[in-house]
């Protein structure tokens, strides 16, 4: 289970997380992690993949025999292990006795309610980007086209790019999502964004995720408890939401 960092803090320490800092190509090291940036790497893209690099780097650089996972140094799916500052998150006794059950565990769902994920990725950033990703879509996973359309008709969506997969669904979903954000990459502009919405391929893949779920029903599904290390400021984000969407 990759930790994707960007700044030094206290990781869990169970022996299946390894953390690894994102964009290390572009920054000094942190202490306690893996650079992602030596062998097969996009680390110098970190601007615009966030996580998504450190990923990466360990899909193309270790060997993943029991299977693969992403998640932050501020989040973790919930578990019994004591983690950092007093938070429980899962071990990997409990990774494996999960992936013994699931193909795929998920974070739980966050409900947008007066969003559908369409119209809250437009009013919260580049809506372009949903055109470019249809295109390439229908180009290269068109038989993914109607678990896209049904994702964005949601008001619904698993989001930080955090799961853990068996093995080969793991390959299987990296190899699918980084031709596909590759390729949308190549036909959107950042040059000019803004540090958020330059972004673009981290927040994607977000959705992607999503979409490459809803577009294999035969997986055996879990979606499960994130834990925030220090909390989460839901209603401060609740509140930005409703500014975008009426503001």
């Amino acid at each position: 289970m990759v930790i994707a960092t960007h700044a030094p803090a206290v990781f869990a320490e169970d022996r299946m997380y390894l953390p690894v800092h994102a964009g290390r190509a572009l920054a000094s090291p942190v202490a306690g992690t893996y650079g992602d940036h030596e062998g097969h790497s996009i680390s110098e893209r970190n601007a615009h993949w966030c996580e998504l690099t450190a990923l990466y780097w360990v899909w193309c650089n270790r060997e993943n025999p029991s299977g693969l996972g992403l998640s932050h140094y501020r989040r973790y799916f919930r578990g019994e292990a004591q983690g950092p500052k007093g938070t429980r998150v899962l071990s990997g006794i409990e990774a494996a006795g999960l992936l013994a059950d699931f193909d795929v565990v998920l974070p739980r769902r966050r409900y947008y309610v007066v969003e559908t994920v369409r119209s809250h990725y437009a009013h919260a950033h580049v809506e372009s980007d949903l055109s470019v990703v249809e295109q390439v879509l229908e180009e290269c996973s068109p038989h993914l086209l109607p678990a896209w359309n049904r994702v964005m008709q949601r008001r619904s969506l698993s989001l930080y790019n955090m799961f853990l997969a068996r093995p080969e669904h793991a390959e299987a979903y990296c190899a699918w999502l980084f031709e596909v954000l590759e390729k949308v990459e190549s036909h959107i502009d950042l040059d000019g964004r803004n540090a958020y919405q330059a972004r673009a391929l981290g927040f994607l893949g977000e959705r992607l995720l999503n979409v490459w779920i809803e577009g294999h029903p035969e997986l055996r599904v879990l979606r499960r408890r994130v834990v925030q290390v220090g909390g989460e400021p839901v209603l401060r984000k609740a509140v930005a939401m409703l500014r975008r969407r009426w503001g």
